[in-house]
This record gives C-alpha cells, structure tokens and sequence, in this order.
C-alpha cells in the first residue's frame, strides 16, 4: 500500500501576518465565514496557500501556548 500525505496543517502565530498568502477565515456556528475569528478564540482561524509546486497549504492561527 502507498500512503501519500493529504493534509498538513501549518501553526502560525498570527494568522493576520499571513495574509500575504491567503484571506483568513474561520468557522462559526454557521459555518465557514470570511476573516479571523471574532473572538480570536485560539486556534480558531485559518487561511489557505498554494506554493509554486502547486500543493496547497492550510495555514492555523496557534496562539496562548506558553
């Protein structure tokens, strides 16, 4: 059996500083919504990037590890 990663997720310590890749965006109780999230609750927000290989990549906000 080959086994091939599918998803990697990405920490980043501030999720608006990554913009330059990718809009944020989180999710509430209405799903996926545009921007960080409005508490900036700790993992709670995201952004997408493709490098130039074409892979894409899932940037998440970690915050309040000490």
């Amino acid at each position: 059996m080959k086994y091939r990663l599918e998803v990697l997720v990405l920490p980043v310590s501030d999720v608006d500083r990554a913009k330059e890749f990718g809009d944020p965006f989180h999710f509430g109780e209405s799903g996926q919504g545009p921007g960080v999230h409005p508490e900036r609750i700790d993992d709670g927000s995201y952004a997408n990037l493709e490098d130039p290989d074409g892979n894409t990549w899932l940037l998440q906000e970690v915050s309040g590890r000490d």
